[in-house]
C-alpha cells in the first residue's frame, strides 16, 4: 500500500513539471518568433498576446503545483500519523 502511494506522489509530480516544461518550450519559441517579427517590422500583436497567455497558464500552473505538494504532504504526515497509532 505504502509503494503505492509513492507511485502515486511520483506520477502526479511528474505530470505536473512536463506541463510546466512543455509551458517553457512554447514560450521560447514564440518569443524567438516575436523578435524575428520586430526585427522585421512584422505586426507581433497575436504573438505577444499569446505570450502572455501562456504565462499566465505557466503562473497557474505553478500554483496548482504548489497546492497539489502541499496536499500530498498533508495526506503523508497523515499517513504516518495513522501507521504509528496503529503500532501502539
Amino acid at each position: 500500500m505504502e509503494q503505492m502511494q509513492k507511485n502515486i506522489t511520483v506520477i502526479i509530480r511528474e505530470s505536473t513539471t512536463g506541463s510546466t516544461e512543455s509551458i517553457d518550450r512554447k514560450l521560447s519559441d514564440l518569443q524567438k518568433e516575436l523578435l524575428k517579427k520586430a526585427n522585421n517590422k512584422e505586426a507581433y500583436d497575436e504573438i505577444a498576446e499569446q505570450i502572455f497567455a501562456l504565462r499566465e497558464q505557466k503562473e497557474q500552473s505553478t500554483i496548482d503545483t504548489y497546492s497539489r505538494d502541499e496536499q500530498l504532504s498533508v495526506l503523508s504526515t497523515y499517513r504516518i500519523s495513522s501507521s504509528n497509532n496503529l503500532m501502539i
